[in-house]
């Protein structure tokens, strides 16, 4: 079963000037039933893993997507908590070999867990995967994620890591958004993913995937769509065009394209007052009709 797919990936316009750090693979163009979008970070207190003028985000992303693709392209059917897992330690491997000095400067040792949270790059994301029987997800973050199955829509997102963002918000109010009052939050929030209460994220530890992913799936005949997006695309479309719900951000996509949706996106932020630490953010969709 091949879908019909509509995409598209945008930098922030007024971020800084630092790489995209949204990533998306088709795995179709590949010859493999399979989507992986990333939403990814460098460290807040210090870049680990910046190279050749690409952040350590950009750099872990692009990492993590080849990756995928070299696993799935071995074994289409490997678990899909494994085949994340496995990557999340490859990349690892990889930038502990290329970069033992910088390894030194940022960590300062294994036991400094803080120092270490709050300088290497990560990455929140979702993968899916399909064949004739069913249809698989595994997500893991503030990535959303809307499966259309025939009586009902399905949503994936993480509420505890939104409930983060209006604390964020409400400082960056009060103090502005470089303040180091609103660094400092953004440091500890970093330090403090994948403990209990936070958020997952897929840092050089497979932890987020292992105990915190959400795994899911659906007869295939019962799928009719999918959303994937990072924070940057559904949550704007529904606050920027007063949308209630994916599904209403699905119509949208359909009826505009993905392509020309994220323009008018960031046409709506540019005239819009947004009390947020970005006022446009790197972007990216996948809609996928089954």
């Amino acid at each position: 079963m091949k879908p019909e797919t509509d995409s598209a990936i945008d930098s922030g316009s007024t971020t800084s000037k630092k790489t995209n750090e949204d990533y998306l693979w088709i795995g179709l163009e590949d010859g493999i039933n399979a989507v992986l979008i990333l939403d990814g970070t460098s460290g807040v207190a210090g870049d680990f893993g910046a190279k050749n003028e690409k952040t350590g985000g950009r750099r872990y992303v692009e990492k993590f997507g080849a990756a995928i693709n070299h696993i799935l392209d071995e074994n289409p059917q490997r678990d899909l908590k494994e085949v994340m897992k496995s990557t999340i330690e490859t990349i690892w491997d990889e930038f502990e070999k290329e970069a033992e000095e910088n390894t030194e400067k940022y960590f300062k040792g294994e036991n400094v867990t803080l120092q270490r949270a709050s300088t290497i790059p990560a990455a929140v994301g979702a993968i899916i995967r399909w064949n004739h029987e069913k249809l698989e997800l595994l997500h893991v973050g503030d990535v959303e994620a809307y499966i259309t199955l025939e009586d009902r829509g399905e949503n994936f997102s993480n509420e505890t890591h939104e409930s983060f963002d209006k604390i964020r918000d409400e400082n960056i109010k009060e103090y502005g958004k470089e303040s180091k009052e609103v660094q400092e939050i953004l440091r500890k929030h970093r330090s403090a993913h994948n403990l209990p209460g936070t958020y997952p994220n897929m840092s050089f530890n497979p932890l987020a995937v292992d105990k915190l992913g959400e795994k899911a799936e659906y007869p295939i005949e019962e799928v009719e769509k999918v959303l994937l997006s990072t924070d940057g695309a559904a949550p704007r479309f529904r606050e920027l065009f007063n949308l209630e719900s994916n599904e209403q951000v699905v119509k949208y996509i359909e009826k505009h394209g993905a392509q020309k949706s994220l323009k008018k996106l960031r046409e709506k932020e540019n005239n819009a007052e947004l009390n947020a630490l970005k006022s446009s953010d790197d972007a990216a969709i996948a809609l996928l009709n089954f």
